[in-house]
């Protein structure tokens, strides 16, 4: 619908009108997300009674034009990504325990198999590291590392920013949305 004239078809004396295309025909709206006019033969969608863009409509972004199914593709992405930079803290804590175990219970190597968990639990600690460190700098990287990495408390993280307590949560949802995106990207090129 037109913020102007108020209505799906805009009449020519109405400064929105944007005429008629051969390949899209008449502007029938605006998308109301974006403001791109809308013609006949384009791809729209409705939601809650207003007009979108097919783009916008499938967009990825919070917000009431997402689908059910990409709000919870979106949230199931978050959960992956949170799961794959926590393992960072569960590796390190499987080379404490082990060393706790080498240190107290006297284990040598021959006790234990020829490839132990702490070759791999290294290797991943690398690997989520250099993910991290991969990122383009920003205080979304800061925040990660020094959430997964380091293992500070979210709070304590936007102490370290200078951020409020709800910005420095705001900036970790960013930047898994961010390291989520990373992920899909990479496993795309893989």
């Amino acid at each position: 619908m037109c913020r102007i004239c108020g209505k799906y078809k805009c009449p020519p004396t109405c400064p929105e009108y944007e005429g008629e295309s051969a390949e899209r025909g008449r502007a029938v709206g605006l998308c109301s997300v974006c403001g791109s006019v809308i013609c006949e033969y384009d791809d729209m969608e409705f939601s809650y009674g207003k007009p979108y863009c097919i783009d916008c409509y499938n967009k990825e972004s919070e917000g009431e034009n997402m689908t059910e199914a990409v709000k919870i593709d979106a949230s199931e992405r978050l959960r992956k990504a949170d799961e794959y930079l926590r393992g960072y803290q569960l590796n390190r804590k499987l080379l404490r325990l082990d060393r706790y175990e080498k240190e107290f219970f006297h284990t040598d190597e021959s006790d234990i198999e020829a490839f132990g968990e702490a070759p791999i639990a290294r290797a991943r600690m690398f690997e989520i590291r250099h993910f991290i460190m991969g990122m383009e700098n920003s205080n979304e990287k800061l925040l990660l590392y020094y959430h997964y990495i380091k293992g500070e408390p979210v709070e304590r993280c936007g102490e370290l920013l200078g951020v409020s307590r709800s910005t420095a949560f705001r900036m970790k949802a960013k930047a898994l949305r961010l390291a989520a995106e990373r992920i899909e990207r990479r496993k795309t090129s893989n």
